[in-house]
């Protein structure tokens, strides 16, 4: 046993082919033997079969090397060496590849047609022609001129002598620089309206009805256009000119300037300035000088918004005849609620310009030699939220308290009813007001604006607001039905007026002011159009002044043509 643990790799691969030729040879010997497989005798004996292999393999010593290899000697003799220095060109012949580069063609502006006339014609002889005329695309200027007329020769109360009319005619013109915009207007206005504010039928004398009154504008500005500079500014002179049938004359030169600063991303400042001086001549002369400088801050950090500044007024026309400064407090903050709802609140103060031409546009029916006072507002509070729902309804609504002094109103001349006088509530006027708004805008296709206000005054000095509407409601809509029918429909709600009867000094409660008004436009083309308008549908006889009925329905029948070029 203990030699055949001897074995070693070489005895086991010797092994191992016996054992491979012993697995080959015993399938032949099954088939010679199968001959006598049942034969007596057949039987395997038990055979112990012992490999031994003692031979020794020994391999030869080899021979080692260890004398190392001596290097051969250097030679250090120099040796002079040329050199050749050669200089290659390689001129290339020049490239002339053949790209073709894709270029955009900017889009195709839609053919802009500058200028149309209009012209109709409605009940109560009533023409109507307006023209505009302007310039073609220009990126350095744009001009224009505009005419308008309309007139009836007949009213609601004896016809003639209720005819009104009322003429425009107006030039603008634009230059444009790199940062800064020039821009001048003028324009001519002439109405005419009549007193017929007396009882159907009585014996007037016709000419003494007519109160007509003219008025001229001019005014030039420069306001810079640099969209990315931190400094905005517009700076306007002007001139107005104002007269009347009643030899009343007013005559103003107006300055006005106002500018944004951006100080920071979150600071920024604000001025206004506002300049008057003016003549009025009626019987007697009165020079008339306004002042007013605003200057204000803005600041912005995430929700909040904060305006904090003050008004400074001085004037010289006070009912007492005064030269008077005033210092006002002005402010506003709003907080986002959400991204699409915000809160705000706020204290304003001012001094409100009152003007011969602005009261006799608010009133036509004014008589001569109306006294002419501005109105101060020492202190108003307000507040309210304004957002948008479904991102297509803007909504605001809110409430305010002012604060008045020298506010006017007007009501009827004794001696003659169907003229007015403006009065003053030289005390305290306060009103209160309540508001709701909301807009909708669908472009292309609907817009909608609808408001209501509620109206509440206190008055010290008078009996009553007179004329002062106590509510107003107002829905105001357009459709654009496939780019061929403009559909216009208003409606106008205006209630709470009382006016002062003079000749029983009782106060008169108005009818409400209900008024629906239609207008339809079809587009043969994109330069023809007929329109057909429908005013005062329900044909109510309402009064805005006392004794003064308005038109019954009214209907106007035109066309419209524009054109790209004279």
């Amino acid at each position: 046993m203990k030699q055949n643990k001897k074995y070693n790799l070489y005895t086991s691969k010797w092994l191992g082919f016996f054992m491979l030729l012993a697995a080959f040879l015993f399938p032949v010997n099954q088939l010679i033997a199968q001959d006598d497989w049942e034969t007596e005798g057949g039987e395997i004996e038990d055979v112990e079969i012992l490999i031994e292999k003692d031979k020794k393999l020994t391999l030869n010593e080899a021979s080692r090397l260890y004398e190392k290899v001596t290097p051969a000697p250097l030679d250090t003799a120099k040796t002079a060496q040329n050199f050749q220095y050669k200089e290659f060109n390689y001129a290339l012949s020049n490239l002339n590849p053949k790209i073709r580069v894709l270029t955009i063609k900017p889009p195709l502006l839609d053919k802009y047609y500058a200028n149309y006339v209009k012209a109709g014609f409605g009940n109560y002889g009533t023409p109507y022609f307006e023209a505009y005329l302007n310039n073609k695309r220009n990126e350095r200027h744009s001009y224009g001129v505009q005419f308008r007329h309309l007139s009836s020769a007949r009213g609601p109360v004896d016809k003639k002598n209720s005819a009104t009319s009322e003429n425009y005619l107006g030039a603008t013109g634009k230059i444009f620089y790199k940062s800064v915009v020039l821009k001048g207007t003028v324009n001519f206005q002439r109405n005419k309206q009549h007193f017929y504010g007396y009882k159907e039928g009585s014996e007037v004398s016709k000419d003494t009805l007519a109160h007509s009154f003219s008025y001229f504008y001019a005014d030039a500005s420069m306001e810079s256009r640099d969209t990315g500079s931190d400094l905005y500014y517009k700076f306007k002179p002007s001139f107005a000119y104002f007269s009347d049938n009643f030899q009343a004359k007013e005559s103003e030169f107006g300055l006005n300037f106002k500018s944004n600063f951006t100080i920071t991303e979150a600071l920024g400042a604000n001025l206004k300035s506002d300049l008057y001086l003016g003549k009025l001549t009626d019987v007697t002369s009165l020079k008339r000088n306004f002042f007013r400088i605003k200057p204000k801050f803005t600041f912005v950090k995430d929700n909040v918004n904060f305006d904090v500044g003050v008004n400074v007024v001085y004037e010289n026309d006070t009912i007492q005849a005064e030269d008077d400064l005033r210092f006002f407090l002005s402010g506003k903050a709003s907080y986002d609620l959400t991204s699409e709802f915000l809160v705000f609140a706020g204290i304003d103060g001012d001094v409100q310009r009152n003007t011969l031409r602005s009261l006799s546009y608010e009133n036509p029916y004014l008589r001569g030699q109306v006294p002419v006072f501005n109105t101060t507002k020492p202190i108003e509070i307000y507040g309210g939220i304004e957002g948008s729902l479904l991102r297509a309804i803007n909504i605001k609504s809110g409430v305010s308290l002012a604060d008045y002094k020298n506010m006017y109103f007007f009501v009827n001349n004794k001696q003659d009813t169907t003229k007015f006088d403006v009065i003053y509530n030289t005390g305290n006027t306060s009103v209160f007001n309540f508001f709701a708004e909301a807009g909708v805008d669908k472009k292309g296709f609907f817009r909608g604006v609808a408001r209501f206000d509620y109206f509440s005054y206190g008055t010290n000095n008078i009996r009553e607001a007179w004329l002062k509407p106590g509510y107003k409601f107002s829905l105001l809509s357009a459709f654009n039905i496939y780019e061929k029918i403009l559909l216009n429909a208003d409606f106008y709600l205006v209630g709470g007026m009382k006016a002062l009867n003079p000749t029983n000094d009782q106060t008169v409660a108005l009818d409400n002011i209900v008024d629906v008004n239609l207008k339809i436009d079809y587009r043969f083309s994109k330069q023809t159009s007929a329109f057909l308008s429908f005013k005062n549908i329900f044909s109510k006889k309402y009064q805005r002044f006392y004794n003064y009925p308005s038109k019954v329905i009214q209907v106007m029948a035109g066309i419209t043509y524009a054109f790209d070029k004279l």
